[in-house]
């Protein structure tokens, strides 16, 4: 499997958000409070790098989150 490293705005993973798929390997949804994502939406505003999200393309356009799901639900 060959990995490669792709900037995507918050723009584009709201746009791909039909695309992407949580597996079953992936820890509860939506486990974080109000105050961890006021502190991810603060730390993307004031353009602070945030940790990197990890996809598996299934197919051409279809992903799979393999980590991030906390940080994605939270945007």
């Amino acid at each position: 499997m060959k990995r490669r490293i792709e900037e995507w705005s918050v723009k584009k993973l709201l746009e791909s958000r039909e695309n992407i798929s949580f597996p079953d390997y992936q820890r509860e949804p939506k486990l974080w409070g109000l105050k961890e994502k006021q502190l991810l939406i603060d730390s993307i505003i004031i353009d602070m790098d945030i940790p990197k999200l990890y996809f598996n393309e299934i197919k051409k356009g279809d992903y799979e989150v393999v980590d991030g799901q906390q940080r994605l639900w939270a945007i």
